[in-house]
């Protein structure tokens, strides 16, 4: 898992912060990229997938 992390260079950090700059970039404002970029962690830390594998994005 550490590896595929490494080899992706994705961690919960950089996916946090892409996935809260592709919201604002889709017209959000920071406020609401916020609130949606909890909600999808919420959602796919429940999927029990590692976070190296998870889509950047709100989905």
């Amino acid at each position: 898992m550490i590896e595929q992390r490494c080899l992706r260079r994705v961690n919960g950090a950089s996916w946090q912060a892409d996935t809260f700059h592709r919201a604002l970039e889709s017209g959000l404002d920071r406020e609401a990229a916020l609130a949606a970029t909890t909600r999808r962690y919420r959602t796919l830390m429940l999927s029990g997938e590692p976070v190296h594998t998870w889509p950047v994005g709100i989905g």
